[in-house]
């Protein structure tokens, strides 16, 4: 059914609408890139005012599935999901207390070996050649004495596009979101930063080998580490305070 055929009914108009153009986009009729009808035109299909129409139209945008643009070309326009929204979804979980600190890092250290095994059955020379940049960068920081906390990020993050599945790198790109928000600035020594370093290698060497128990091992190693560094950091005040609060007690420690 296209969206132009669902009779409306006058409860809650606003809500039909939004439902009518997400399916109708959901479905097909209207595809990312594409503009929608103009708010007036969609008003006089379905007999209803231009308030209600935008009223749907800001519900979609909040979803990430509708971008109003301005200027001469501008309008409603159809987009795919963005991982931002994820982020931001896992963002105020946590903010609202509905995650916990612990609970967000046993997450971590459940998904991550497991994303290691899927990893090593679907990398590509490609994700290999990504993961040993990541680690010759970062070989070229210690050698400068500095400290990257994003190639650290970057790091799980090409491990889990390496599992050619969208749900690991979306879920875990939000999880290494909120998790930095967790760490002081300077929270990460130079220490940590080598550990991270020499298993990061090890997991490489795993990964073009696809030895999988030890590519676990290796994983689990690096988040033994990240643990220390939370406990470390979490006896000078809570983490939640922490994360409340990113302008005061986070700063990216990366050196571009």
């Amino acid at each position: 059914m296209k969206y132009s055929d669902v009779v409306v009914n006058r409860t809650r108009v606003s809500d039909q609408i939004k439902d009518a153009l997400k399916n109708a986009i959901l479905n097909g009729e209207f595809k990312p890139g594409d503009k929608l009808p103009r708010e007036d035109e969609i008003a006089e299909t379905f007999k209803v005012s231009k308030v209600s129409i935008r009223e749907a139209l800001r519900h979609l945008e909040t979803e990430g599935i509708v971008e109003k643009r301005r200027g001469i070309f501008g309008g409603n326009f159809v987009v795919q999901p963005g991982v931002s929204k994820m982020h931001d979804l896992m963002a105020n979980y946590y903010q609202f207390g509905t995650i916990k600190p612990e609970e967000l890092l046993e997450f971590g250290q459940l998904i991550e070996p497991t994303m290691v095994s899927v990893a090593i059955m679907r990398r590509t020379d490609e994700d290999l050649r990504k993961i040993l940049t990541n680690i010759q960068e970062r070989e070229e920081c210690v050698a400068a004495g500095k400290i990257s906390g994003r190639r650290i990020t970057e790091f799980h993050g090409i491990i889990a596009d390496s599992c050619q599945n969208q749900l690991f790198s979306v879920v875990t790109r939000a999880l290494l979101n909120v998790t930095a928000k967790l760490l002081p600035e300077n929270s990460v020594t130079m220490e940590d930063f080598k550990y991270h370093l020499r298993y990061s290698k090890e997991l490489y060497d795993c990964m073009v080998r696809k030895d999988e128990k030890k590519a676990r091992k290796s994983m689990l190693s690096i988040f033994e580490n990240f643990m220390k560094i939370f406990q470390r950091s979490s006896g000078k005040e809570s983490l939640r305070h922490k994360a409340a609060n990113p302008k005061k007690h986070h700063k990216e420690t990366a050196t571009k």
